[in-house]
């Protein structure tokens, strides 16, 4: 690009100048601009022709050009080439009127007997937009760290040497800043260790290898943990405790009730003497009263063994059309008191392997509900199947009600499996 300032310049040195990626400008020794790149004009967005012939400043900001004039007095006086990345940035304007940071070289260009001034400007406007990001997320970084309520520091990887340490672990630690300098890593964690969960994660800090270690504080969650484990085992020992008790209290409860039995059964089979129908009356409240308290402590003394690990069971082969008929007798007389007729259809050589107390108490209350919810003048029958190595007893009920046209059935299944 010939230029009449610069009148040696070819066209090849013009093609390299515009093929330039920076703005470049030369500049006389009043300060007039008389070379522009193509860069340039994209920079700044003038046309070449409104940039040559101008004062520099005009690509200054207004606030800025007195100042940009005595420092291009002062260049003048010294000149020197300063190159790019020196760490000085100033600020640019466009034609439009905004503003943007760039870094420029300086160097001294001699034309004839003049001496003018190459500039190469580089717009750093990305550049210092990251920094600016990568400032704030540092910030905001250091702000979590430092404000973080999980006590947090930095040590050297090799010695252990505290590098950075926030609030939370110099409270956590108990001490300052400098007292929590002079400690090393293995102490740090002794002093915490007894309250905090400690974790360590290898990162570089500033050009070293560093580790960030966390302490979490678990104190409370220990003493709730504890808490928790030491309610747990006193519901057990108390569970434990009440367990035992009813287990082992057996005969002691038992024996009173067998007494009144005994005694009301006297009553009412008149062996000592006839009793009037008041007298009857009392007497079988009180036999089946008292009965029915020996079925509540019965059931009540089976759970607590079963709790405190102390059911036993006695297997034997028990004979299942037997173990009906022991369980049909003892319903028998609330069945004949409604009209009901009871029947054993077990199969005479069927057998079971189990705890013949245990099938019988079954049985016997497979038996009382069906007598229980079985109208009056109904019949309980007891069927038994067996199947494959399981013996299965079963029990039906089927009552009929008027004339006996309608019937209805309850089946049920109890079962053991041979081990």
């Amino acid at each position: 690009m010939p230029n009449a300032s610069n009148p040696q310049i070819g066209s090849k040195e013009a093609a390299l100048l515009e093929a330039a990626p920076d703005a470049v400008i030369e500049v006389d020794a009043s300060g007039r601009i008389v070379l522009v790149n193509e860069s340039c004009e994209r920079m700044f967005g003038y046309p070449r022709q409104e940039l040559l012939g101008q004062p520099i400043e005009m690509l200054v900001p207004q606030e800025a050009r007195r100042t940009h004039e005595h420092r291009r007095e002062r260049y003048a006086a010294k000149p020197a080439t300063r190159p790019m990345g020196s760490g000085l940035t100033f600020q640019a304007m466009r034609k439009d009127g905004t503003q943007f940071p760039v870094e420029i070289v300086l160097s001294p260009l001699r034309v004839g007997e003049a001496m003018h001034t190459a500039a190469v400007v580089r717009d750093v406007s990305e550049r210092m937009n990251l920094l600016a990001a990568m400032r704030e997320s540092e910030a905001q970084a250091r702000l979590l760290f430092e404000e973080s309520p999980v006590a947090a520091w930095v040590e050297d990887a090799e010695t252990g040497a505290l590098l950075a340490g926030n609030g939370e672990a110099l409270r956590a630690l108990g001490m300052g800043r400098e007292e929590a300098l002079a400690l090393g890593g293995a102490a740090r964690r002794r002093r915490l260790e007894a309250d905090y969960e400690i974790r360590s994660h290898d990162l570089p800090y500033h050009g070293r290898a560093a580790r960030l270690v966390v302490a979490q504080n678990v104190a409370a969650q220990r003493r709730y943990q504890e808490a928790t484990e030491e309610a747990r085992q006193r519901a057990e020992q108390a569970s434990q405790a009440k367990s035992d008790f009813l287990a082992s209290m057996s005969h002691e409860l038992r024996s009173p009730l067998h007494t009144i039995i005994g005694f009301s059964e006297l009553l009412t089979d008149e062996l000592e003497g006839p009793l009037n129908e008041k007298q009857k009356r009392f007497a079988a409240h009180i036999q089946r009263d008292s009965q029915h308290l020996l079925t509540l402590i019965n059931d009540i003394l089976d759970l607590s063994k079963i709790e405190a690990g102390r059911m036993e069971l006695h297997w034997e082969r028990v004979g299942v059309r037997d173990a009906v008929e022991e369980a049909l007798a003892m319903v028998r007389p609330q069945a004949e008191a409604k009209g009901m007729t009871l029947e054993n259809r077990a199969e005479p050589e069927l057998e079971l392997e189990a705890d013949r107390m245990r099938l019988k108490q079954v049985l016997l209350n497979l038996l009382t509900n069906a007598v229980k919810f079985t109208p009056a003048g109904g019949r309980v029958l007891v069927e038994t199947v067996a199947r494959s190595r399981w013996w299965i007893p079963g029990w039906g009920c089927r009552w009929s009600c008027g004339s006996g046209s309608s019937k209805r059935s309850i089946r049920g299944r109890v079962r053991r499996g041979r081990d």
